[in-house]
């Protein structure tokens, strides 16, 4: 386990470099703050939308699948139902998006921006359909404890996908709207790997649905899914609601400044997302087991190895963040404070540990959806009100 989370570690930090490259010294300065600003708006309004159409499925997954492990039929049937329900997700998520399409774009403020994503609006759909899958065959990887491979595809292919289509648009091979067309699809090659490598190991298979309708966990299932749902609505929102109402009370320019240095503070946490996935399917197990000393003494040790990490990139960031401005030029200085609070409030957060990862996976998962509702809440009124003073 802690060579997984090293591992991943390794591959977060070098996918940040890649990060690093397209977020600083490419995008931005080869298609402007405004295209960057969008496709980062993008990508956190896509988060929100798949968090609300997938109802909790892939946290429902992690916490189950220690009950069909070792059943093939179960197993089979179970993983039939979740991509099932993931279709039927896409589909729903798409009539919401053709139904109020106009009322979406209506919320952003500056007619420049208004128009970008009234041109590109078709992208919104390309990214729920690609990435509701990658969500659902992540979470099988996850909670099979084999999140690398995965987490390389995301942090790493991903990211050399997107330096791929930034070089092919700056020796204009592609036009704007070729690239962001091509940006909105690049998830299909995530698919295709992950199909591929769950039929390679053969531990997922097909079978009527049917067979789960009968389980003794199908109605706890349903319970802890929607408690899921809520409690991912507002991971989202109080993750991405930022980017969002920067970009609609102000515009793509300055969410494409906000974007860089909301991207400098992530580096911080790329420690706890990866010791993350590695302990989160061994946490529910442990929670099976009722080994309550085995899940603080887990949480004790990751907690100290990605506290001491993180600080230590906090302490880069801070010293580097003149240098960003630098590369990308005087109006970036606006974003300096950004990362300085940003990873103030990380720091804080690696402090306290995995605990609602233990909250989530226990019989107390409610009180993880109050403490997240209540955070939301504080965090979208916050922001109104200082995005409008400030």
């Amino acid at each position: 386990m802690k060579r997984q989370g090293i591992t991943g570690t390794l591959i977060l930090y070098f996918g940040v470099v890649l990060g690093f490259i397209n977020s600083t010294l490419l995008f931005p300065k080869l298609l402007g703050a405004d295209i960057f600003g969008f496709v980062q708006t993008l990508s956190f309004t896509n988060n929100l939308l798949i968090t609300l159409v997938l109802l909790g499925l892939p946290g429902a997954v992690i916490r189950f699948y220690p009950y069909f492990r070792e059943e093939k039929r179960s197993r089979d049937a179970f993983f039939t139902l979740v991509m099932l329900l993931g279709g039927m997700a896409i589909v729903g998520g798409g009539i919401l998006l053709y139904l109020f399409k106009w009322e979406l774009i209506g919320l952003i403020r500056d007619p420049a921006s208004r128009e970008i994503a009234r041109q590109y609006f078709h992208l919104v759909f390309f990214n729920l359909l690609t990435y509701t899958l990658i969500s659902i065959l992540e979470s099988f990887n996850t909670a099979r404890e084999r999140p690398l491979f995965p987490l390389f595809l995301t942090q790493v292919l991903s990211r050399l996908l997107t330096t791929l289509l930034i070089a092919l648009y700056a020796l204009d091979f592609l036009d704007l709207k070729g690239f962001l067309d091509l940006y909105g699809i690049k998830g299909l090659v995530n698919i295709i790997l992950l199909v591929a490598h769950q039929e390679w190991r053969g531990r997922l298979g097909y079978a009527s649905p049917l067979v789960m309708f009968h389980s003794p966990h199908f109605r706890a299932i349903l319970t802890y899914s929607l408690f899921i749902l809520f409690t991912g609505m507002s991971n989202s929102l109080i993750a991405y609601i930022d980017m969002v109402m920067v970009s609609g009370y102000l515009d793509f320019s300055q969410a494409g400044i906000y974007a860089v240095f909301y991207f400098l503070s992530t580096m911080i946490a790329m420690p706890a997302n990866a010791f993350g996935a590695v302990i989160s399917p061994r946490i529910a197990a442990l929670w099976k087991e009722g080994d309550l000393a085995g899940i603080g003494k887990l949480n004790r040790h990751t907690t100290r190895n990605v506290l001491v990490i993180g600080m230590l990139v906090f302490a880069g960031i801070c010293g580097n963040q003149h240098n960003v401005v630098k590369v990308l030029g005087e109006p970036y200085r606006a974003g300096v404070p950004v990362g300085l609070f940003l990873g103030i409030a990380q720091i804080g957060s690696l402090a306290f540990g995995f605990s609602s990862l233990v909250l989530i996976h226990s019989g107390k998962y409610r009180f993880d959806l109050l403490a997240k509702t209540l955070m939301a809440g504080l965090t979208i009124g916050s922001n109104y009100l200082f995005i409008k003073l400030y």
